[in-house]
């Protein structure tokens, strides 16, 4: 997978700046967000 990958996520790999996205939830919790997780409201903005 890693060879089908732009240069730049290949430099964020290879730095470790790439998170799994357990980590970025706890952080940002979808519950706390005005989305609520759900696509129809990004998706129904003008």
């Amino acid at each position: 997978m890693k060879e089908e990958l732009s240069d730049f996520l290949k430099i964020a790999y290879k730095y470790g700046r790439v998170k799994d996205l357990e980590e970025a939830f706890e952080e940002f919790p979808v519950e706390e967000e005005w989305h609520k997780g759900k696509v129809e409201n990004v998706l129904n903005e003008d």
